[in-house]
């Protein structure tokens, strides 16, 4: 996996308008951005190069932010993450939401902003890194007559594979239809019906 890249910021909103705004904030602070539409174009771009911080909306379609800061918090433990939300309390949504801290897009203090942004980035190194599991081809179960269940490593979403003639035990992979992530599998005790 590589290293976040200096004053790299990855921006998360459905919204062109506001991801237009956001961003030019933070080129002018001195940040380099990259845009993304929704939490399954994000974990896409995490793919192609980690950022310093993420900022993400919590209302969005196909994956909302709540779900993807879940995901961050949980595959990069040392990532800065700052949620901005038009319909939530902070008091009440902070604790459920797996962020940094929360701001209200309406009441967004753009210097409040700059200032959170630089400081969660100077303390990410000092943040406990979670233990890595050891590189492993998932396992899948075998789920009924006719299916199997894969679990996704990248977006940690289920999905199902149906039985094909050409299904044996043993390795395999597959994409996943919520991410697109390439997924490899081990398949053990399978035989097709």
């Amino acid at each position: 996996m590589p290293e976040p890249s200096r004053n790299f910021v990855l921006l998360v909103d459905d919204e062109p308008a506001i991801r237009t705004l956001y961003s030019s904030l933070l080129r002018a602070s001195g940040y380099e951005v990259c845009e993304a539409e929704d939490g399954i174009d994000a974990l896409a771009k995490l793919r192609e190069r980690l950022p310093n911080a993420i900022i993400s909306d919590l209302e969005m379609p196909r994956m909302a932010g709540v779900e993807l800061l879940k995901i961050v918090r949980y595959r990069f433990p040392r990532m800065p993450t700052i949620a901005i939300s038009g319909g939530l309390d902070q008091r009440a949504g902070q604790q459920e939401i797996a962020a940094d801290c929360l701001f209200a897009k309406g009441q967004l203090n753009v210097a409040e902003l700059r200032q959170r942004l630089a400081d969660l980035i100077a303390r990410a190194a000092a943040r406990p890194e979670a233990a890595k599991a050891p590189e492993l081809s998932l396992r899948v179960s075998h789920n009924g007559p006719g299916l199997l269940v894969v679990n996704c490593p990248e977006c940690l979403r289920t999905f199902k594979i149906s039985d094909l003639p050409g299904i044996q035990e043993g390795q395999g992979s597959t994409l996943c239809p919520h991410c697109s992530a390439q997924v490899k599998y081990q398949l053990e005790g399978w035989s097709p019906a």
